[in-house]
């Protein structure tokens, strides 16, 4: 049975692939661009802080080169790191819960002007991908076609008769020789 759909209540999005799914709308880069310029530092940090815990915690592994005494980390500065860890996630999903929020004060702050022009620009996007695809598409086949009438028709008029012309000569001698002619 399938999951039930995410409930936004009180513009907070209280599932993980739904506001994966809201980010990855084409109106949310159009109306909270900076938004998601500080999203994507927050993840960057996230990751860079993952890397380090892990770095730090890889140990018992026989490919691992031991650190070096000043790269290795000592038991507070790794609690420190997850501390921090836990706290850029916190804010991460803090920033994911109020996105619901933020787009409901974007858009009400648009003209209806601004939403017609933003509504078309997008519109316009679409269509451009579409015909785009359908030229490349059919700029494939025309070539397609190009190639398979150069590959027919290399052989210019003029050597086809010459062969014709040698080849019919060959056959009268043939006939010729066996009393046909």
């Amino acid at each position: 049975m399938p999951e039930p759909p995410a409930t936004l209540s009180c513009g907070a999005v209280t599932d993980r692939k739904t506001a994966t799914a809201i980010l990855d709308h084409k109106l949310v880069p159009e109306l909270l661009p900076s938004y998601l310029d500080e999203l994507a530092a927050v993840e960057a940090r996230r990751v860079e802080l993952d890397a380090q815990i892990k770095a730090a915690s890889a140990t018992g592994d026989e490919d691992y080169e031991e650190p070096a005494a000043d790269e290795a980390l000592a038991p507070a500065e790794l609690a420190a790191l997850k501390k921090q860890l836990a706290a850029v996630k916190k804010q991460q999903k803090a920033m994911h819960q109020e996105l619901i929020t933020k787009l409901g004060k974007v858009r009400a702050e648009l003209a209806a002007v601004q939403e017609r022009d933003l509504v078309l620009r997008l519109a316009k996007n679409d269509v451009a991908v579409h015909l785009d695809a359908y030229v490349t598409a059919h700029r494939q086949q025309i070539i397609a076609a190009l190639k398979n009438w150069w590959d027919k028709y290399a052989v210019p008029l003029h050597q086809i008769e010459a062969a014709c012309d040698a080849a019919n000569t060959g056959l009268a001698g043939f006939l010729g020789n066996l009393g046909y002619e």
